[in-house]
């Protein structure tokens, strides 16, 4: 019954499907396309360095091919003694190593991956890929002399995936010289590809998928690693002709493609981005089986068939677009994860668009996805890297591939996807020449010339609802723009890290998450990187940590997540002030039953100037920990008047019982001690350029509040020259924070303890009993601003100033005043007095000539200068929107 079932489905999907071509090429491109991919070799700049620095590179392997053709096949890692010739490999229990070998073929077959991670040194950091040219001929030696970077010497251990990584490389050059050889009818690139082919093929076909749990793959632990295999399927595609006229069998392509397309339809896992990142190399197997009834059969597990078992298979597109994208295109994983994944359905959606599928014009989440990265950039276009990840950025692929494919049909995206292309050129960030051999193929010659939106790209403010992320910007310029996130939520790839921020200035992401530690099993992974000291965010009790022990690996770390309370401007909508914005959010932390608030603001001063208040309530009653950890060389504490405090160094950090936070990872700890005065701790990055990068960070005057500096493991985050580097730290250490939360501004600029605007910061005490929090901060021009956030009417002791909000400023500048309330009813300077009946958001701003009145709610605004009333004519009730009103 399941036979005849079979034959049913595939050939309903036979007759429904395009019709695939028996040509060669077709994958990628077809042998019509040729004509015009020579032409744009020969008249684009970029398509012809690819292609001559493609030819370059592999000049030396193919030359010596033809003097000796055992030397690159001898160097492919293979299983060639007689006897161990290994046809079954077995893995443990949970797919992370092979465990046993079975079989024994007449020829040598490809050798698997061992282990699923990089081989890594004592010191924490992966060995040294060893180059092909370093490789032992014919070496059947389960383990390599590898470099150790850290120590420069050569050490023997196991290659684990290095195995997979190091054929890989070769499977690439098999690739390219295919591809050169259909360019350009030499006959020798393809003797060397169709080499490496007929040695690997000959092996595969007798090798087996990986006997163990649905994370294993075909010739690598994990299915992920057969897309080590997509370069020779795509050799295959390209060198066809060749293989034929030369006489190499054949026979054996079938069995091999369709054991990779089976391994992927079935095995991996659809809980995280693994089936994605397979879709790729799953479609080119599929569109390389001669079996038009297998051919459709494997492809509809992209197209349009789910096949989930105990969480491991393929998700179809239209599954993916609907469960793993956000409505703007984001993948619901950390902006690191976003790349890969999202590449590969692009790609394996190219690869169906040449062969006859309309894929882009029913799938426009693929087309935002293609440019989303840059929607949630910093000022110099990285995006934040929080959870698992390292820095990201946006694809150039992903934007080539889309544009084309909106060109192609017409699509409304398309000047959006070109104006990304034009943001990314403007920063010196877009080079076509990076994208490969691939890129000739299949990138238009020239991007289509349309009318764009000129940069419009970016909004004041974003979220991630998947990881309750928020952030908010203030200009774009790459030195003086203003950027902060806040995040903190339970999804796959998340750390335990509570309300985190990261910070942007000077040039650079100066607040950073650290990124993921040398493994996803390293004990400092598990113990430090994915927990809340690695993270700028407050340590509860000596003992936030995740609800279930986290014990290692890539997946979900249970926090529950960070609830935004509010929020100006929200994402999408316009802001009321050009200076001002806040994100208000909170948290319930599980472990120890925490209650916290986190309030973080911008205030943009000028052009060149601007700063971050942050004010984080932690209710804890036994200890808080608030940490911030920032890029540079190192880190001194000051008095507010520019003195150097002497620090006590102390053997390590203040831990509580198994330190789950990791604070015990903290080195060089010094302290203050019990310190009731105002502090400024300097973090000084020297080696940025083009300019030196420093981050003032003001801490107001708290009682009984001990400062600590440190240095924190290396970051993988941050950008060079500090990559490596460890990271200084500074942290405040106290009690019943919820009364006096903890407070700091923090201001980057390019000039050291000197630079900057802020002259004071200093708390504002306010009456008993009146639960809030206020401070003042002062520039060197003068200028005073005041910061408020009550729920409650607060009446402020300067200058008559009173409010009822989340969030509250009074700026007295030298050209202007300014009141912003944000989910607010009340507030009154000197001057006016605003009232709403509902919580909404308000700003005025005004000199002795104009009045200026922007709200999302009507407010009431009521002078307390009789002539001032005059003015407005009775105005005093203003709907929401913008009023201008004359004041001379």
């Amino acid at each position: 019954m399941m036979k005849v079932l079979y034959n049913i489905i595939v050939l309903v999907l036979f007759i429904c499907s395009p019709v695939m071509a028996e040509r060669h090429p077709h994958i990628l491109v077809n042998e019509e396309d040729k004509a015009a991919i020579l032409d744009k070799i020969e008249k684009e700049t970029w398509a012809k360095q690819i292609f001559n620095q493609t030819q370059e590179r592999l000049e030396v392997y193919v030359e010596r091919h033809q003097a000796d053709p055992h030397w690159i096949l001898d160097r492919y890692l293979m299983n060639r003694v007689p006897g161990k010739r290994y046809t079954h490999f077995i893995s443990d229990k949970e797919g992370t190593r092979l465990i046993g070998y079975r079989g024994d073929a007449p020829v040598p077959t490809v050798r698997v991956s061992p282990h699923k991670r990089s081989p890594i040194t004592a010191q924490g950091r992966a060995y040294v890929v060893p180059e092909i040219e370093n490789l032992i001929p014919n070496d059947t030696s389960m383990t390599m002399n590898l470099l150790n970077p850290v120590t420069q010497q050569y050490e023997r251990v196991d290659p684990q995936s290095y195995v997979a990584a190091i054929n890989g490389r070769i499977n690439v050059l098999a690739y390219e010289a295919s591809v050169i050889y259909w360019l350009t009818g030499e006959e020798r690139y393809a003797k060397f590809a169709a080499d490496v082919l007929n040695q690997w093929v000959n092996g595969v076909v007798y090798q087996e998928p990986i006997d163990g749990p649905g994370r294993t793959g075909f010739l690598d632990i994990q299915t992920l690693g057969d897309e080590k295999e997509k370069p020779l399927v795509l050799a295959y595609d390209f060198l066809y002709p060749y293989l034929v006229k030369h006489d190499y069998s054949l026979d054996n392509y079938e069995k091999a493609f369709e054991k990779i397309a089976w391994t992927l339809s079935f095995r991996g896992y659809t809980g995280n981005n693994w089936f994605a990142a397979e879709s790729s190399t799953l479609v080119a197997a599929a569109l390389s089986l001669k079996d038009a009834q297998k051919r459709n059969y494997y492809l509809e597990f992209y197209l349009s068939r789910d096949t989930i078992v105990d969480g491991c298979g393929q998700l179809s597109l239209p599954s993916a677009t609907k469960q793993w994208f956000t409505a703007d295109g984001h993948w619901k994983e950390p902006g690191g994860y976003h790349n890969y994944p999202v590449s590969k359905l692009i790609e394996a959606a190219m690869m169906l668009e040449n062969n006859g599928y309309q894929i882009f014009n029913k799938y426009p989440e693929l087309l935002k996805a293609a440019y989303v990265m840059l929607k949630y950039s910093f000022p110099n276009l990285t995006a934040s890297a929080f959870g698992d990840t390292g820095r990201p950025r946006q694809s150039i692929e992903c934007l080539e591939s889309a544009i084309k494919m909106a060109d192609k049909y017409s699509l409304s995206i398309l000047p959006d996807l070109v104006d990304a292309v034009k943001i990314l050129e403007n920063a010196g960030l877009y080079d076509r020449e990076n994208t490969g051999i691939t890129g000739v193929l299949c990138f238009l010659p020239k991007l289509p010339v349309v009318n764009t939106k000129g940069g419009k790209l970016w909004n004041r403010t974003e979220k991630l609802d998947f990881a309750s992320c928020y952030l908010q910007r203030n200009g774009m310029d790459r030195q003086n723009g203003l950027m902060c996130v806040v995040q903190g939520a339970t999804y796959n790839h998340n750390h335990s890290n509570g309300m985190s921020v990261e910070l942007y200035g000077a040039g650079t992401v100066m607040g950073i998450d650290p990124g993921n530690g040398p493994t996803y099993e390293h004990p400092m992974h598990v113990e430090y990187y994915t927990q809340w000291a690695a993270h700028n965010t407050v340590v509860a009790a000596g003992s936030s940590t995740s609800l279930s022990p986290f014990r290692g690996g890539g997946g979900t770390k249970s926090i529950g997540a960070v609830e935004l309370v509010s929020m100006e401007p929200l994402a999408g909508i316009k802001a009321l002030s050009d200076e001002f914005s806040y994100t208000l959010t909170k948290y319930k932390e599980g472990a120890t039953k925490t209650n916290q608030e986190r309030l973080l603001s911008i205030v943009r001063i000028d052009e060149e100037h601007g700063f971050y208040v942050d004010i984080y309530r932690s209710d804890n009653k036994v200890s808080n920990d608030y940490l911030y950890h920032n890029i540079g060389d190192n880190v001194e504490l000051y008095t507010v008047d520019g003195d150097i405090i002497e620090l006590q160094s102390i053997s390590s950090y203040p831990c509580v019982g198994k330190d789950s936070p990791g604070l015990r990872y903290f080195k060089s700890v010094r302290t203050t001690g019990c310190y009731g005065k105002g502090v400024v701790a300097l973090f000084s990055a020297e080696s940025l350029t083009p300019k030196h990068g420093y981050m003032k960070m003001w801490m107001p005057a708290t009682p009984d509040v001990s400062y600590f500096t440190a240095l924190s493991p290396e970051a993988k985050t941050a950008q060079a020259p500090y990559l490596h580097k460890p990271l200084p730290v500074v942290t405040m250490r106290m009690e019943k924070a919820a009364d006096n939360p903890f407070v700091a501004v923090y201001e980057p600029t390019s000039d050291g303890l000197s630079g900057g605007v802020i002259k004071n910061v200093e708390r504002i005490k306010i009456p008993d009993g009146v639960n809030g929090s206020a401070l003042t901060v002062e520039t060197k021009q003068g200028d005073i601003y005041i910061f408020a956030s009550t729920q409650e009417l607060l009446e402020i002791p300067v200058r008559g100033k009173k409010c009822c909000a989340d969030w509250n400023i009074f700026a007295h500048t030298k050209d202007k005043n300014m009141i912003y309330v944000g989910s607010g009813t009340f507030a009154e300077d000197e001057n006016f007095e605003i009232r709403a009946k509902k919580k909404g958001n308000f700003f005025l701003e005004y000199d002795q000539k104009h009045l200026l009145v922007r709200s999302n709610v009507p407010i009431e605004v009521i002078p307390k200068d009789k002539s001032v009333n005059e003015k407005l004519r009775g105005e005093s009730y203003i709907d929401a929107g913008e009023k201008l009103f004359p004041l001379e």
